[in-house]
């Protein structure tokens, strides 16, 4: 089934209009109608596709039809939430855009799971004192994809778009002055350093951090989680 095909079927399971999917998705309507006829095919992968699968997800769950939906797409957990929708939109069969690495079919580290992340990610937390639901907003994802960040039960990989927007959250906070010392400590550098650097350097150093897998930090995938900020 195409993703056009796709998008259609959840629309009218649903019955979403385009408005009301695009409201919900944070897109532009336009793109919406425009992604439904088969007009313009999102790459693999895509922010688009995640946002789309959230909206659905939520949308699914607001109408109390997340375990028909689940069972009629014979997802395996039988639930329709966001991370079925968004593996169901982006299989094979949808016909998606391929990236430039999978046109060329170049085999590189970029789909490695980044199986430290969830303690880098509790660390950036609780050293700037954000919400779950504070950094979700502000990434227009679903709280409940930051709370299986934290938890581990879902790994980025090091091409993950949302890598590069919550290293440029938490440097927004810095170059505000706050948690210097603690972005210090954990980066590993002085804080002056911190402090002379351009915002993009900041943004650079933090994303290489929170890509950065070495050996010895293998402990912080198992750090524990922190109940108190997850909402």
């Amino acid at each position: 089934m195409l993703f056009k095909e796709k998008l259609n079927l959840l629309a009218e399971r649903l019955h979403v209009s385009n408005v009301e999917l695009s409201n919900v998705a944070g897109m532009d309507n336009s793109l919406v109608s425009r992604f439904r006829t088969g007009r313009r095919i999102p790459a693999q992968n895509s922010k688009q596709i995640y946002a789309l699968a959230v909206a659905f997800g939520e949308l699914a769950e607001a109408k109390g039809m997340t375990e028909a939906l689940g069972k009629e797409l014979k997802f395996g957990t039988g639930m329709a939430d966001d991370a079925q929708l968004y593996a169901w939109l982006c299989a094979g069969d949808s016909g998606l855009k391929k990236t430039r690495k999978q046109e060329d079919s170049v085999q590189t580290e970029d789909k490695i799971p980044l199986t430290t992340f969830c303690g880098k990610l509790n660390s950036l937390l609780l050293a700037f004192a954000t919400t779950n639901a504070q950094l979700a907003k502000a990434l227009k994802i679903d709280v409940a994809m930051v709370s299986r960040l934290r938890l581990g039960e879902r790994y980025p990989t090091v091409d993950s778009w949302y890598l590069a927007e919550i290293s440029a959250y938490f440097v927004a906070k810095v170059m505000q002055g706050e948690g210097i010392p603690k972005l210090s400590k954990l980066l590993g550098i002085a804080q002056k350093q911190v402090v002379q650097s351009s915002r993009p350097e900041l943004r650079q150093l933090l994303l290489n951090w929170l890509k950065e897998q070495p050996k010895e930090d293998a402990s912080l995938a198992q750090e524990p989680y922190i109940q108190e900020t997850l909402y």
